[in-house]
């Protein structure tokens, strides 16, 4: 870090001001800083001053954001100290022009009866709250980049987590075909090579809805070989371009291999419903089952359910995209991801 403190970010000095996050911090610290000068100075307390000098401090506000938006590359190039230079230079020069400007408003040909003073007090106190306003938002940047490297962590450790998983389980479907039909096992041999290629060689974090249901399809093929016509799945998709819509990977397999789990019946019979929706914000996935008449082994359901749930809440920050209901011997998960598009890459 420089002796300055801004070098904290890759000498990043000036910050993206023109993101509507950015400005919203920009407008509300200015009206702060008007709304107490007008409560400290302005004995009258006429809210005909207070909209005058918010829109003078606004004006002001925003060219400044503009103008530092436009120089901010060769700002953030410079030495630290030249670049805090650069940005007090450039808010001096705004603040001064604009005043002139205003003043000329106001008070027409008596425009150069103010003292040079005057200006130079009005350049170094906006100097001062734009330094200041400039020092928060590049702390709420070095912040969300902090909190953005931490939740990628998150999601890497859980992805890691679920793909041995999967993989794990694949091989004991192979293995129980093994004894019980060879040529079926060796075809699931070469679905499970297509399917680890396609769902686990690629190291993003997210893939295409269409990817995601050909990997889901995949898996269903090797459960397919294991549980012949005993296995019943039925899909109903009612989304127009699903290849447009980027998902998180492996967020719909888990669930479905779940269902397979402990939805079997005592005569080994197993009957899955899956339905993806789309709707104006975000895809809407609903997986049922019925619940096993015979008592098992759940605990399949606990891990793959709490990974894709916080999975979802570290992607989305929000607890009410997956829910869980079992009642009326039906175990449903439904779990709601927002739209995001993407390119389309087909498996």
């Amino acid at each position: 870090m420089s002796r300055f403190g801004y070098g904290a970010v890759s000498n990043t000095v000036v910050p993206d001001l023109l993101r509507n996050s950015t400005l919203l911090v920009i407008v509300v610290a200015t009206q702060v800083v008007v709304l107490i000068v007008w409560l400290l100075f302005d004995k009258e307390m006429s809210f005909d001053s207070l909209g005058i000098w918010s829109l003078y401090a606004q004006w002001l506000s925003v060219s400044c954001a503009g103008l530092l938006y436009f120089f901010r590359h060769r700002i953030n190039r410079a030495p630290p100290w030249l670049a805090v230079l650069s940005v007090v230079a450039l808010i001096c020069l705004v603040a001064t022009c604009i005043d002139i400007i205003a003043t000329y408003i106001l008070y027409g040909d008596a425009l150069w009866t103010f003292q040079w003073r005057r200006w130079l007090r009005v350049a170094l106190a906006a100097a001062l709250i734009g330094l200041l306003i400039v020092r928060l938002l590049m702390l709420i940047t070095v912040l969300d980049r902090r909190s953005k490297a931490e939740a990628e962590s998150r999601i890497l450790a859980l992805q890691a987590r679920i793909q041995p998983h999967f993989l794990f389980n694949s091989l004991n479907t192979i293995s129980e075909l093994t004894s019980i039909n060879p040529g079926h096992a060796e075809k699931a041999i070469g679905s499970l090579s297509m399917l680890f290629r396609a769902g686990l060689e690629n190291q993003r974090k997210s893939h295409t809805l269409q990817q995601e249901i050909t990997l889901t399809k995949r898996y269903l093929e090797l459960e397919t070989w294991r549980l012949e016509k005993r296995l019943s799945v039925e899909w109903h998709l009612a989304v127009s371009v699903p290849s447009q819509w980027d998902v998180p990977k492996l967020i719909l397999q888990p669930l479905l291999e779940n269902a397979i789990v402990h939805g079997m019946q005592p005569d080994g019979r197993v009957e899955v419903q899956i339905d993806i929706r789309e709707t104006a914000r975000c895809l809407s996935f609903k997986v049922e089952n019925a619940i096993a008449k015979v008592p098992g082994d759940k605990t399949g359901h606990g891990i793959a359910i709490a990974n894709i749930r916080e999975r979802l809440e570290v992607l989305y920050d929000d607890q009410k995209l997956f829910k869980v209901n079992s009642s009326g011997g039906k175990y449903i998960v439904m779990m709601q991801i927002p739209k995001r598009t993407a390119a389309a890459q087909m498996v």
